[in-house]
């Protein structure tokens, strides 16, 4: 599910690509391999209901009855042959190059695929999955194994499809993933909405799911595109009506049953993105065969990885297929469990190059070598190794973020977009702040942080928003990790309760993991709020909490395990030879502004996708996407939050006469009762409309 990261990767397509990608300036080496033996292939795979799904193979060309190779599944509905061409061609034929059937295949109802795109990681999608391994599986040139790999929801897809068993599939590498789709997705954070993505995404799978074929691979592409038009529903008002862990949820989510899995699970995430704790659960609740890595980077693969170092990732891929789909001996199985870059701590700034630091792996996984480090909330801001007396203190948020908050999954694109939040100076004034004594020797955080405060509010529905800062000798100040709870989620996600205005409560707040070191002389500083716009949806009115200090309120930072830590080479990225692009714009950077007017008291964020198109020179392709989201609201007044957007796919290619192009438009507020929400569908033919469409729709707010 590459959300902002989808439409962004379009401006970074041309840099997937090439030999090199290029980040604030900085040339990052992708070394491509010699050119193998292998052949490309366009293939329909029949499902059990008659439809079909369209493949690309790439087969080494002695692959036989009598040589016969394992497989390698990419299953995701990004459009095979045209929007992710690039990323595929710099990894599938890699994957041939070293003795597999390298295949990816466009999901039910996109790309050039039959049927209809209704829903994220439905049951048919995992019941065609099963059809599809089963018939790679069949296949003459095959072995019998088969292996699946994809980052965001083809990472959802492998631990999906493996909780399916089909008996083919012998193991998985699930990238930038979550084991849990309420907890851990696009949709709530800690029973929260997720104002910043949420909508947006929605917009996004609307328009993937009304998106034609391409003329070249079907010649019925016109008659496949005006009946998914006909079809189409605007996915995301489904998501917003499930606002409490119920079995939408939980389908899809295998933290329901580990152990459904029996395959070899690889689990892999980046700091600067958030997907990322579903490493740390797979491997301490799965008990099979499992390995976790997780590097500096955002939303990408880490062959390509920014923040970087990139590392060989395609080739340790390489590795695990050799061991789970060959049967090879090759060391990695026993090799340390767990990988991670240790981050080290650097100034605040909206994107990084690269981020300093350095890999440590562990043979197990949770370390034997573990604790945690312990620190109250005590009176006049202190954040102690010992609480204090027993005092409260009250307080309530702006609505009005004083700076830019960053991206709830950063893209990896440099300071592109504002992607990570800068120094939280101005935050941090902002915010109840509980600051600690300068450290007199280094504090390694690994895993997840939790906050436990006694906390009460003078309303019945109230937000709990809480940073982890490094605060620097010069005053300066680094966010290192965050979370979120809906106060009426306080016992569970499933069946939220309203607070009783008054009533203290002892909750408690994971914050996202993180592998950073703390100097000497720095200061850790927990920071806490009731708002969080636009990342949080408001909750009804401002609410007032008071916080109970002292041995009622702890913050337990998981440190790096001690003893051996192994050192790690991952190596030099290496891709598979570029495919051929032209850029027919200037490629140009994602904006966002940030405005205030005095006047009205609304402040506005507008993120900007400008018009990008890439044309595919040996596939006669052009393809582009533009859009934007704005977020709206009134200082004081939580009702008038709104959003706003915009997502614009278009496509053109030789032999077709006419360009098409869907834009999608979404937008929502909310009352104290109710959330408002509205898409609008519109399709051109040569600029000509053929379709259009509306929906609203208003859903009861349920205790958020």
């Amino acid at each position: 599910m590459e959300l902002l990261y989808l439409l962004l990767q379009y401006l970074n397509l041309a840099q997937e690509s090439r030999r090199s990608i290029n980040v604030e300036g900085q040339e990052i080496s992708m070394t491509p391999l010699v050119a193998g033996s292998i052949e490309e292939i366009e293939r329909w795979i029949p499902l059990a209901d008659g439809s079909r799904l369209s493949a690309t193979i790439w087969l080494p060309t002695s692959a036989s009855e009598q040589a016969p190779v394992p497989a390698v599944l990419e299953y995701v509905p990004y459009r095979k042959n045209d929007m992710t061409a690039g990323r595929d061609a710099s990894m599938h034929p890699f994957f041939a190059q070293h003795g597999y059937a390298s295949v990816r295949v466009d999901i039910r109802g996109s790309g050039d695929s039959d049927g209809f795109l209704d829903d994220e990681y439905l049951q048919q999608e995992q019941s065609d999955a099963l059809d599809v391994i089963a018939w790679l599986a069949e296949q003459a040139w095959s072995t019998g194994r088969v292996g699946m790999v994809g980052i965001s929801w083809g990472g959802f897809a492998g631990l999906q499809v493996a909780a399916r068993n089909p008996p083919a599939l012998a193991g998985v590498i699930s990238l930038a993933s979550t084991d849990d789709r309420y907890v851990d997705d696009v949709h709530y954070m800690g029973g929260a909405v997720n104002a910043w993505d949420q909508l947006s995404w929605g917009a996004t799978v609307t328009a993937l799911a009304a998106l034609p074929p391409n003329g070249r691979t079907r010649d019925d592409w016109r008659e496949v595109w005006l009946s998914r038009l006909d079809d189409v529903q605007p996915i995301g008002h489904e998501w917003m009506s499930h606002q409490t862990r119920d079995a939408y949820w939980k389908h899809g989510s295998v933290i329901e049953d580990y152990n459904a899995m029996s395959c070899p699970i690889f689990m892999v995430g980046g700091w600067n993105d958030a997907y990322r704790d579903s490493v740390f659960r797979v491997l301490e609740g799965y008990d099979g065969v499992a390995k976790g890595l997780i590097g500096p980077w955002a939303h990408t693969y880490p062959h390509a990885g920014a923040p970087g170092p990139a590392i060989d990732f395609l080739g340790l891929a390489v590795r695990w297929w050799d061991y789970c789909l060959k049967g090879a001996d090759n060391g990695i199985h026993d090799e340390p469990k767990m990988q991670v870059w240790m981050q080290d701590a650097l100034p605040a700034q909206a994107g990084y190059a690269e981020r300093s630091g350095d890999w440590v792996a562990y043979d197990e996984w949770p370390s034997a070598g573990r604790n945690d480090a312990r620190f109250f909330l005590n009176d006049e801001g202190m954040l102690g190794a010992s609480p204090s007396a027993e005092s409260v203190v009250s307080h309530s948020s702006d609505l009005v973020p004083p700076s830019d908050r960053g991206n709830w999954c950063p893209g990896g694109f440099g300071t592109q977009g504002s992607d990570i939040p800068g120094d939280q100076r101005a935050e941090d004034q902002k915010s109840l702040t509980f600051t600690g004594d300068a450290l007199k020797s280094p504090l390694a955080l690994l895993g997840v942080a939790t906050l436990q405060v006694r906390v009460s509010a003078d309303k019945s529905y109230a937000l709990l928003a809480v940073r982890l800062v490094d605060v620097h000798p010069d005053g300066s100040s680094t966010l290192v990790s965050r979370g979120f709870l809906n106060l009426s989620h306080r016992n569970g996600d499933e069946q939220p309760e309203p607070l009783e205005p008054g009533v203290p409560y002892t909750v408690s707040i994971p914050l996202r993991s993180n592998g950073y070191r703390f100097e000497p002389g720095h200061r850790l500083r927990i920071a806490l709020d009731t708002a969080y716009w636009p990342w949080v949806w408001p909750s009804p009115e401002n609410a007032t909490i008071s916080i109970t200090l002292g041995e009622d309120s702890v913050l337990d930072v998981p440190l790096q395990p001690t003893g051996d830590v192994l050192p790690v080479d991952l190596g030099e990225s290496r891709s598979a030879e570029p495919l051929a692009t032209e850029e027919l714009l200037p490629l140009a950077s994602a904006s966002r502004t940030m405005r205030h007017d005095a006047s009205t008291g609304v402040f506005e964020i507008a993120d900007a996708f400008p018009l990008q198109l890439t044309r595919l020179t040996d596939r006669g392709l052009v393809h582009g996407t533009s859009g934007e989201t704005r977020y709206l609201i009134e200082e004081g007044d939580p009702l008038s939050a709104r959003i706003e957007c915009r997502r614009d796919f278009t496509f053109t290619e030789d032999g077709r006469s006419s360009p098409t192009r869907v834009e999608v438009q979404s937008s929502m507020s909310s009352t104290a009762t109710d959330f408002l929400v509205a898409t609008q569908i519109e399709a051109y033919e040569a600029n000509r409309r053929i379709f259009a469409r509306n929906w609203t729709r208003t859903i009861p707010r349920e205790q958020c």
